[in-house]
């Protein structure tokens, strides 16, 4: 075979795969806000989130993972954080029914951000602990540096959570010291991290923090969205605020700004039904919001599920029906 011939095939495979990875990765739609669907969890902050950076800013999703090869990827945070994702959490996510969306970017970034949530709580649990200063520093440098036992910690809670977001202690020592010999750390560092969960302190700010987000790893009821919308834009986006839903001018003039802006928005449901709510209507839910239009005063969302209502998800309602269904909207602020 002649040299040029061989090396305009060789660039043509090549092309091919890194085609393919990239399809892999982005799906076969790429980076928009349809392509994000909700699993089984009450991640429905986080999808909603994610969708609405999707719909406002896709490259800024792109630039964000990082491949490292073709089982890993670094994700990038808008505060200079990363955190690295592996295939492995990302096939458990997929495979536990957690996310269904299309490509992978998605549940590499729900991985992330669950690991960023996992190493504050590590972090807040140690200075939370009454171990004495020299053991709390320790605590500290381990789990600001250590992908390992964050990764160790991240998959030992999965199968020792309830739906409701509560720690079964020993079965979370059990776990750990599993975990923590299935990649051979060592004998005085798994001493170490399994002494921390003796400290009262240290356990229940952990406890606490998981629940809290416990969405994250495999609680299927959600807690509730609270400021965890604008925790996810904040996140990835740098800066985010939020504002209680009333019939004033301030939410037009949010609305107007953020659309204007091209802001990421999402709109949160309360509990219970309301008068002449559609089949779009979903209580104590986090909806991405597409679009508003100030001069029909219509503003248009799309459930995270993916539908409710067909097709997408996606859906139009008045002004002065959005007011009365939802409680709070979020948006990112640059």
């Amino acid at each position: 075979m002649p040299r040029k011939l061989a090396i305009l095939i060789a660039a043509v495979l090549l092309l091919s795969l890194q085609l393919s990875a990239a399809t892999d990765l982005f799906g076969p739609s790429g980076v928009r806000p349809q392509a994000v669907r909700q699993g089984s969890l009450g991640s429905c902050y986080f999808h909603s989130a994610i969708a609405a950076i999707a719909a406002t800013d896709p490259a800024a999703v792109q630039r964000a993972i990082q491949t490292v090869n073709a089982s890993s990827w670094k994700v990038h945070f808008a505060d200079g954080k990363n955190e690295s994702v592996y295939l492995s959490d990302v096939q458990y996510t997929r495979a536990s029914g957690f996310d269904r969306s299309e490509g992978l970017w998605v549940p590499i970034l729900f991985r992330a951000y669950a690991q960023r949530t996992m190493r504050e709580t590590l972090l807040e649990a140690v200075a939370a602990s009454d171990f004495p200063a020299i053991v709390k520093s320790t605590g500290s440098s381990i789990f600001s540096n250590s992908d390992l036992l964050l990764l160790v910690y991240d998959r030992a809670v999965r199968s020792a959570i309830n739906q409701q977001g509560d720690i079964n202690r020993k079965q979370l020592a059990n776990n750990l010291d599993q975990e923590m010999a299935a990649v051979k750390v060592s004998p005085s560092t798994r001493k170490t991290v399994l002494n921390m969960l003796d400290s009262k302190g240290y356990f229940d700010a952990f406890a606490a923090k998981i629940k809290a987000n416990g969405e994250m790893f495999g609680a299927y009821r959600a807690v509730g969205q609270g400021g965890l919308p604008e925790r996810v834009l904040a996140a990835f986006t740098g800066k985010a605020n939020g504002l209680n839903v009333g019939s004033g001018n301030d939410i037009v003039s949010t609305l107007t700004r953020a659309q204007r802006s091209h802001l990421a928005m999402t709109a949160s449901t309360g509990s219970g039904s309301i008068k002449g709510g559609g089949n779009w209507y979903v209580d104590s839910h986090a909806y991405t919001i597409l679009s508003f239009d100030p001069d029909r005063e219509t503003v248009t969302l799309r459930n995270p599920w993916g539908d409710h209502p067909d097709p997408e998800g996606v859906f139009t309602i008045p002004l002065e029906t959005f007011v009365s269904a939802y409680d709070r909207i979020a948006f990112s602020d640059h």
